[in-house]
């Protein structure tokens, strides 16, 4: 009795600390990926390493891919500038060169392609809070708190007289890219336009207070500013008329133009930015972060805005839905500066730290992971050895292959509107299925993409197409509720699956091919018994349109999901309900299986993709995938790569750490 009693305790005692431990690694997961994308990589390897180490058994494709997540995104270069806090940087126009100015009264030119020193420019008396390079004619410019303009042409980098333009510190230098023409502002409340081709200041602007930044708006038509106010004013030009825009409850920081003029972008030391639409004179939804800003600036193609201030972090969002991208970690204190090349490829950034960091705009891990397209993708499809991925891109009836190594498009076959919507590869890999929005079924040469066979499935549209594993069949689901069976050599000798249905969205093959399931409006799954085919079993729990199915790789699950946010996992062999899964905060269009079952991927409406530890039957990381809704998901062969499409126009490929 007692040693029955000791090994109850003992039994009890070990599920309790496995459970502890189960609960510590979910909510570990979550809290690393909100480290990651805030940036804070050292946080999220630190949580990573512990259950690398502690619970190895359960880290899966969630933890690989945070791992792999947080060795991205360091600085190219990170260049030990200057002796005290910098305060500005600038590129050349051609991108060759990179300036930083700061607090010692030294003027440092780069070599972006090393990030070696070329020269020290000297002869400021105090600190340099600002430079610029001119965009017409060989001229660097900087502007001091001695109340100058220093300028300096950039073909041999000799001086030239210094101006004397303004009554007291020059805070903040912007350029007109169109005009040519320099704005300088400080303290003394003045922004003065110049011609630096001729010296001489060509309009006079007067503020209300001292200023901290200046914007000229590409067309050079508007100028903002921001400095010891919360107000944040907009002038006309030549007219001067102005416009004050209060956004802010503390002062405003830092002000911005989107390259196209429309959306004027201010912050402030309350922590957050405040996006005005310029043409309709309405505020936009605000991006608030805890940190107060210091400096803020779009890309030049208009896609991200970057921000950075008190927190050392550079914040960034994509601005098509002003989702919020990955933060960028480089800096121990605060960051001054900020900075885009012209052509986007590269990000500067500067602080009191002393250093300037040059970053790879868009990292070439994570080019390389997004495959970019016109318009909406709807459907993805892998390559059997994982080297290719096949897209469907629906709104411009394209089918594109890309090389999954190197991101880049391989091939691509361009058809009549509405010929692309859904794309599957065969086991094999010689090849490829399409369904349209036509109603036709077409076989390609996976390696010519040249046409093998076509076919009418149906009168309507074809939502979706599967290889049986073996290769000797497709299926087709039509919005006219029918599943059609073709050869998969030829596309002869359709057959019929029984059955009366509603439109159906979706299909997917069991992994021993006697099974298939189908989903779509009447929120019944049906499952088929392959050999012999009988009328199909129904699987009833959805109370709304079931939009995605997919059989885990053993086929013991079916995964399923609906425009209710609700996945269900279902028991094949009993036909009934294992259990749920919910947190979505929108409809769910697309689920797919790790090939080693233990991860679930989800994609959603919202734009996110969900990733669900099978064994914990919870949710472990949230992917802020798209800038528009998620629209599918593939595993690659290997289990090291998720590809998920959406309707931004993007495939994002996230890689696990092997």
């Amino acid at each position: 009795g007692l040693l029955a009693l000791v090994a109850t305790l003992y039994w009890n005692a070990v599920r309790q600390a496995r459970a502890v431990s189960r609960q510590l690694y979910v909510a570990d997961m979550n809290l690393a990926a909100q480290a990651w994308e805030g940036g804070d990589r050292p946080r999220a390897r630190v949580l990573l390493a512990r259950h690398g180490q502690e619970n190895p058994t359960l880290c899966a494709f969630d933890w690989r891919l945070l791992r792999g997540l947080t060795e991205e995104s360091a600085p190219r270069f990170e260049l030990p500038a200057h002796t005290g806090r910098v305060w500005s940087v600038a590129f050349s126009p051609d991108e060759r060169w990179l300036a930083s100015a700061g607090a010692d009264r030294g003027v440092r030119i780069w070599d972006v392609a090393s990030g070696k020193l070329m020269t020290n420019l000297t002869g400021a008396e105090e600190a340099v809070h600002a430079v610029a390079f001119a965009p017409r004619g060989p001229w660097l410019v900087a502007g001091d708190r001695n109340k100058r303009l220093r300028i300096w042409d950039t073909s041999d980098w000799s001086p030239r007289p210094a101006i004397e333009a303004h009554y007291s510190a020059i805070r903040s230098l912007a350029i007109s890219t169109n005009h040519g023409w320099l704005a300088s502002a400080g303290e003394d409340r003045r922004i003065a336009l110049w011609d630096l081709a001729t010296r001489r200041q060509v309009q006079g602007l007067d503020d209300a207070w001292p200023i901290e930044c200046v914007a000229v708006s590409r067309d050079g038509r508007r100028i903002a500013t921001a400095g010891y106010d919360p107000r944040v004013r907009v002038f006309e030009v030549p007219s001067e008329e102005r416009q004050d825009l209060l956004l802010h409850t503390a002062n405003s920081t830092a002000v911005a133009f989107s390259p196209d003029g429309r959306i004027l972008a201010p912050a402030g030391f309350d922590g957050g930015v405040r996006l005005w639409d310029l043409a309709r004179k309405e505020p936009l939804p605000s991006l608030a972060i805890s940190a107060p800003f210091r400096v803020l600036v779009f890309s030049p193609d208009g896609s991200t805005l970057a921000a950075a201030g008190e927190d050392g972090l550079i914040h960034r969002w994509d601005t098509a839905a002003w989702r919020p991208r990955p933060a960028l970690r480089g800096h121990a204190r605060r960051i001054n500066a900020l900075a885009f090349s012209a052509a986007g490829q590269w990000l500067a950034s500067a602080g009191e730290d002393g250093k300037v960091c040059l970053w790879e705009a868009e990292p070439r891990s994570e080019t390389a992971s997004r495959l970019r397209h016109p318009m909406l993708v709807n459907s993805v499809a892998w390559s059997p050895t994982g080297e290719q991925l096949a897209t469907a891109d629906a709104q411009t009836s394209a089918l594109r292959i890309w090389s999954t190594g190197t991101g880049l498009e391989s091939r691509s076959v361009v058809r009549e509107a509405k010929t692309f919507w859904c794309v599957a590869w065969s086991q094999a890999g010689q090849r490829i299925v399409t369904g349209g929005l036509d109603g036709m079924l077409r076989l390609w040469d996976a390696t010519a993409l040249q046409p093998l066979a076509q076919v009418q499935a149906g009168p309507q549209a074809i939502d979706f197409v599967a290889w049986s594993p073996n290769g000797r069949t497709v299926a087709a689901a039509s919005r006219n509720g029918t599943v059609t069976l073709w050869d998969g050599a030829t596309l002869g000798a359709a057959a019929t699956m029984p059955g009366r249905h509603g439109p159906l969205r979706a299909l997917a093959f069991a992994p021993d091919g006697r099974r298939l399931a189908a989903a779509g409006r009447d929120t019944r799954l049906k499952l088929w018994n392959l050999s012999p085919t009988n009328p199909p079993t129904e699987l009833r729990g959805h109370a709304s349109e079931v939009w995605t199915v997919a059989f885990s790789p053993d086929g013991r699950l079916l995964a399923s999901a609906d425009d209710q946010r609700a996945i269900i996992l279902w028991n094949t062999a009993r036909a009934t309900e294992a259990f749920r899964l919910t947190g979505h905060g929108a409809m769910i269009q697309a689920v797919a299986f790790s090939p080693d079952a233990r991860v679930l991927a989800s994609a959603s409406a919202d734009g996110t993709v969900k990733l669900w530890h099978l064994e914990l039957r919870q949710e472990v990381m949230t992917l802020h995938a798209h800038s528009g809704e998620a629209k599918c998901l593939a595993f690659s062969p290997d289990g090291n790569t998720l590809a998920s499409g959406g309707a931004d126009g993007n495939v994002r490929l996230w890689r696990a750490h092997r």
